[in-house]
């Protein structure tokens, strides 16, 4: 994290948000193009990213080989949900009452998700290595995709921004407390447990969707009471975040 390439690829990211930007206030670009630029990139997003990481492994019983895509990544990340919530924009017949709040959840939630996952680089420590940045395709994926939400989520604001009301800070809120405790259980369900005398004695490997289980810096949880601390943190702190974002709301403004 915040290597000379990650500081390259932070300014090559700056720059393509700022055109983009530049490019749909200039030309005017209705709201479904951009729809549709958005769902073009989720589609070739996730093959690369299939393709890049999925291995052939053994079958435990020596039968042969299968292909399997390791638990982390499933797309149950904050970020990777997005890709799910831009298809219902575009396929799905959203009442209208249910697009506005889907929409004012992803304003926030994909601008400030993706700028932390830029900041907070998870790939190189999971996908690839530093050196990696220009010459691996999971690279491109990554960095690509997060532009493409942190734009997106601009644009949701630049359309519907006049529209949204104090009260959508609220369900976008309860929202992301849903889908955070949904990711406690869905981290458990892909834990891989080693038992003892049938009780649970350590986890081999492990998810860490909506980072519900272990923090994104280094800080060693070692009870419930700790844990519960560090939820009421990040909520607290999510809470905080989503607000500033909404603050142009609360003051009956457009960015």
């Amino acid at each position: 994290m915040f290597s000379s390439y990650h500081f390259i690829w932070l300014f090559i990211c700056a720059v393509l948000i700022c055109f983009s930007l530049y490019t749909v206030n200039k030309k005017q670009i209705p709201f479904s193009k951009i729809l549709n630029v958005a769902v073009a990139v989720c589609i070739l997003s996730e093959m690369t990213k299939i393709i890049s990481a999925i291995r052939f492994v053994p079958l435990n019983d020596g039968t042969g080989m299968v292909p399997y895509l390791e638990l982390n990544h499933l797309p149950l990340h904050f970020c990777s949900l997005q890709i799910i919530f831009i298809l219902l924009l575009r396929f799905a017949h959203l009442h209208d009452k249910s697009r506005h709040t889907l929409m004012a959840f992803m304003y926030p939630t994909c601008v400030l998700g993706a700028l932390l996952a830029l900041l907070m680089l998870s790939i190189y420590t999971s996908s690839i290595t530093p050196e990696q940045s220009f010459t691996h395709p999971m690279a491109y994926q990554f960095y690509i995709f997060h532009v493409m939400l942190v734009f997106f989520g601009l644009c949701i604001y630049r359309y519907m921004g006049n529209r949204m009301v104090p009260k959508d800070y609220f369900s976008t809120m309860y929202i992301i407390v849903l889908l955070a405790v949904v990711s406690v259980y869905m981290n458990s369900v892909l834990a891989v447990p080693r038992y003892s005398a049938g009780n649970v004695v350590s986890i081999e490997n492990h998810t860490n969707f909506f980072f519900t289980y272990v923090p994104p810096v280094p800080i060693h949880l070692t009870s419930v009471f700790e844990w519960l601390l560090y939820l009421v943190f990040i909520f607290f702190l999510s809470a905080f975040l989503v607000a500033l974002m909404y603050l142009p709301v609360f003051r009956g403004r457009r960015i």
